[in-house]
């Protein structure tokens, strides 16, 4: 049985799975445990993995505080546009403390969370190669969330197994209450075991009825969905091809972090072809893209 250490603890549990996600890319197995003591989520990785864990973690650390930053000009440019537009609604000194908001937010983020039981410390002299690689990139995300997004289709078949599982216990439990109550069944004896029984039943088959007419509404978005993925996917075709992924990879970076650098790039791109869509969907689409076409 594999062997499991502690690698990383934070308070946030999204930066902990942003983590843990980020490892599963660069193909390092983890599991995220609570501990409830100490309010903290705990990252665990495989024990004979350990450096390993330490050299994804670095690479992890040097992206997300540039990101960070990147961010904070964001929000400081933002600010600055704003005081420009409207000098006579925002005086300087509520910029001056917006400012301060945007990057205390920022610093509790980064370092509160950028903090582990192993690999959180400040980087080595020896890593200072990887630091000047990553801080000269204009990288603008770090983990695509592909694997939280379900479509339309897998939804409504989702819904559709649950509605039948619901309504057949509901219909089989108020039966089975029925026949209690005429005494054909003496398996619930007295009027509160087959009124709760019943009730819960009820509330099984009121369940169905509900998930029903979620899959109904969502029936009617599947075929939007589709034609949009299948747009989508000819764009992909047409546009993302080796020698396009070529020109956006940087040799200096691993290959996982050329891989969401890619990633983030074509999101762009086609957030400004087809107007503004979930990036959980398009990460998804971009992923399965790229595997069909490029890890055969």
């Amino acid at each position: 049985m594999q062997e499991y250490i502690p690698f990383f603890q934070g308070e946030n549990r999204s930066f902990t799975e942003k983590l843990a996600k980020y490892f599963e890319y660069s193909g390092l197995e983890s599991k995220i445990d609570y501990d409830e003591a100490n309010d903290v989520y705990i990252l665990s990785v495989p024990a004979d993995k350990e450096k390993e864990a330490k050299k994804h973690y670095q690479a992890f650390y040097f992206v997300e505080r540039e990101r960070i930053k990147k961010a904070e000009n964001e929000k400081s440019s933002e600010i600055s546009e704003e005081a420009k537009q409207e000098p006579s609604e925002k005086s300087s000194q509520d910029i001056s403390e917006d400012m301060v908001i945007s990057e205390n937010e920022l610093e509790e983020e980064t370092e509160s969370e950028l903090v582990s039981h192993k690999a959180g410390q400040t980087p080595t002299d020896d890593e200072e190669d990887m630091t000047s690689e990553v801080e000269t990139e204009d990288y603008k995300g770090l983990i695509t969330g592909s694997g939280n997004y379900m479509f339309k289709s897998e939804k409504y078949q989702d819904y559709t197994g649950t509605f039948y599982i619901f309504l057949f216990l509901g219909i089989a439990g108020v039966i089975f209450v029925i026949l209690n109550i005429a005494r054909v069944l003496t398996i619930l004896n007295g009027v509160f075991p087959n009124f709760i029984m019943g009730a819960l039943f009820l509330f099984f088959i009121y369940e169905a009825i509900t998930i029903w007419n979620k899959a109904k509404k969502l029936k009617w978005e599947i075929e939007e969905e589709n034609q949009l993925t299948e747009k989508i996917n000819q764009w992909l075709q047409k546009t993302v091809t080796k020698d396009f992924l070529a020109s956006i990879s940087n040799d200096n970076l691993s290959e996982e972090l050329n891989y969401m650098k890619q990633t983030d790039t074509i999101r762009d791109m086609l957030l400004a072809e087809f107007g503004e869509q979930n990036h959980d969907y398009l990460d998804r689409l971009i992923e399965e893209y790229y595997n069909q076409v490029f890890d055969l």
